[in-house]
């Protein structure tokens, strides 16, 4: 769906970046604002299509009170990253 691959870019290009909860919710109240439906997996599965072809970067991470599942931030493709793990 191209439609939902637009709105996704869009979303996360205004937002410079947000919660993978946060998008879902976001696109499936806009979607069905618009009369169409559709299901969280589909969004899920097309932005982890769209990592998978570099149009967006998207953080996996499991937060250490919440270690039974695993959360996601996703940014605008080319977004560049630095990370450092404080033990």
């Amino acid at each position: 769906m191209n439609e939902l691959r637009r709105m996704i870019t869009v979303m996360v290009d205004n937002r410079q970046g947000v919660k993978g909860v946060e998008l879902v919710t976001l696109l499936a109240v806009e979607l069905a604002n618009a009369g169409k439906s559709i299901n969280s997996e589909e969004i899920l599965q097309t932005i982890d299509d769209m990592e998978k072809k570099g149009e967006l970067v998207v953080i996996h991470y499991v937060l250490r009170s919440m270690n039974y599942r695993t959360k996601m931030f996703i940014l605008p493709k080319d977004t560049q990253i630095d990370m450092m793990q404080v033990e």
